[in-house]
């Protein structure tokens, strides 16, 4: 036990063995280990935990091979991990799969986060001088494009098994929102540089026969939804082209009978600017999910209008459906 080699920790009742080595002494090496065991301060959690329950009783400290050549030690070490499968849970307590480095091994939560705050600790202590050598050394993303031919992340596809962790890490967390958000005079800048020239987006119109055709599907029955799928358009485009919010050619609502006989039944409130159905399409599309902004630019009014007529608190007399109360 005095000179170089392979030992193994073995358990008597499992089977499963630690495999190491020492270049120096073996009974010196394991009398390191037994020691740190019985102090429960061992660095290796597999076996460490195997001690505590099986007691130290039913484990054995052997030699497995003398090496007289110290530069052998980690090739022999390895044959010697790879013949038991030690790096395997299963046969073994080893946490690293190749014999003198830590490559390989699965480190828990609680490291990582040691990992880590170690790594963050040692860059804060790092001077300016230090950080900016760092920087210089690490390869920039062009001299990477150049070297590739391509953008290192194209073509890259995740597996099935990481998109499933990326759909359930995603699913309840809301999406953040840039409204409010102020873009810098540089920003928009170059925002409007970039969409100096481009052709704009024209807006789906639908025709008078297929206005004619969604109305009548939906005095029929079908729902905005199935008819947004048919047309392929949007549920609130259905609904306000349906309702004649939409394609005044097919109906305006200063041209609307039933907001001439409102504003002679009002008297006194004339100076109302919605119209009974349009107070309906207002409460109806919030109910839909629309913003109160895009609405106050649809019906022409305030965020606050807006807010007031969903809350009840303005047109309190249109709260009743049409044709009774």
């Amino acid at each position: 036990m005095q000179t170089p080699g392979i030992y193994q920790i073995r358990n008597k009742i499992t089977a499963k063995v630690y495999i190491g080595s020492s270049t120096k002494c073996l009974k010196a090496r394991l009398r390191n280990h037994l020691t740190m065991l019985e102090r429960a301060i061992h660095p290796n959690r597999h076996l460490m935990g195997a001690w505590q329950v099986w007691g130290a009783d039913n484990f054995a400290f052997e030699a497995v091979e003398f090496v007289d050549e110290p530069s052998h030690i980690l090739e022999r070490e390895q044959f010697h991990i790879d013949r038991t499968h030690s790096y395997d849970p299963k046969y073994g307590y080893n946490l690293a799969p190749n014999a003198g480095n830590c490559a390989g091994v699965k480190h828990g939560p609680e490291g990582r986060k040691n990992i880590g705050a170690a790594a963050r600790a040692r860059f804060a202590k790092m001077s300016a001088e230090e950080k900016a050598a760092m920087a210089a050394h690490l390869p920039r993303i062009d001299e990477i494009v150049a070297k590739l031919g391509r953008h290192p992340c194209q073509g890259y596809r995740h597996t099935d098994k990481a998109r499933a962790a990326m759909v359930k890490a995603r699913l309840g967390v809301p999406i953040p929102s840039r409204q409010g958000i102020k873009q810098r005079p540089e920003t928009i800048a170059k925002r409007t540089a970039a969409l100096t020239g481009l052709p704009r987006l024209k807006l789906r119109k639908i025709t008078d026969g297929q206005l004619t055709v969604m109305r009548q599907l939906k005095e029929q029955g079908l729902s905005y939804q199935t008819i947004a799928n048919r047309y392929g358009l949007s549920l609130v485009g259905v609904y306000s082209a349906v309702k004649g919010i939409t394609h005044a050619e097919q109906g305006q609502w200063q041209d609307n009978p039933q907001r001439l006989k409102d504003n002679m039944q009002r008297g006194n409130k004339a100076h109302r600017k919605l119209a009974r159905a349009q107070v309906q399409c207002v409460r109806t599309f919030r109910e839909l999910g629309v913003t109160f902004s895009r609405l106050a630019k649809w019906f022409g009014s305030s965020m606050s209008s807006i807010n007031r007529i969903v809350s009840g608190q303005n047109y309190q007399d249109w709260l009743e459906p049409e044709g009774g109360k």
